[in-house]
């Protein structure tokens, strides 16, 4: 069986630019090393976009990084996330509920889809971590963390790592039965 990988799109793929004002996303630029990154993780297994952003926006990303975007198997969005985004926003608005509490709370939401690694420019924690690893049932040890993407401050070299980091974390997985 291949390993299940997903990705997400905003500061780890892309960078989109907005309006302020309007909100509405312009210019869609595209991380260095973007696409040759999405090509080595499709020989490494098969390849999900999951991400918080509505479909049309992931649809206009993928187009933009171009020919790469052919070894997305699916695309999971925010309009998929919504059952996990209503439990994790009822379990944090619960007053008076303890850390502790939340997180058993979260670990007992039913995934959306199958457990996978997940490369995200998001720390362990966050909320964003907390409503991906959920709605794949997955823990820390499955979520690779890059550096944010910002076309004026970094580059591709993040994405080298993310690759590095999965490679390893495959290679000390069991193999699995036929």
């Amino acid at each position: 069986m291949k390993n299940l990988i997903y990705v997400d799109l905003d500061d780890t793929l892309i960078h989109a630019e907005a309006d302020p004002e309007t909100r509405v996303v312009g210019r869609i630029i595209v991380r260095p090393g973007a696409s040759a990154f999405i090509r080595r993780l499709g020989q490494m297994g098969t390849v999900v976009l999951l991400t918080h952003a509505p479909r049309d926006h992931a649809m206009r990303g993928l187009k933009a990084i171009g020919s790469a975007s052919e070894v997305f198997v699916n695309v999971i969005s925010r309009e998929d996330l919504q059952p996990v985004i209503d439990q994790i926003e009822a379990i944090n608005s619960t007053r008076k509920l303890r850390e502790k509490d939340k997180i058993r709370l979260y670990r007992e939401v039913l995934p959306i889809a199958p457990p996978g690694f997940m490369i995200d420019d998001w720390p362990v924690g966050s909320w964003m971590y907390w409503l991906k690893s959920c709605a794949l049932g997955i823990g820390r040890n499955q979520w690779i963390q890059v550096i944010p993407f910002d076309p004026y401050k970094t580059n591709g070299a993040a994405l080298n790592y993310a690759y590095y980091e999965l490679y390893k974390r495959v290679a000390k997985q069991p193999a699995l039965e036929a």
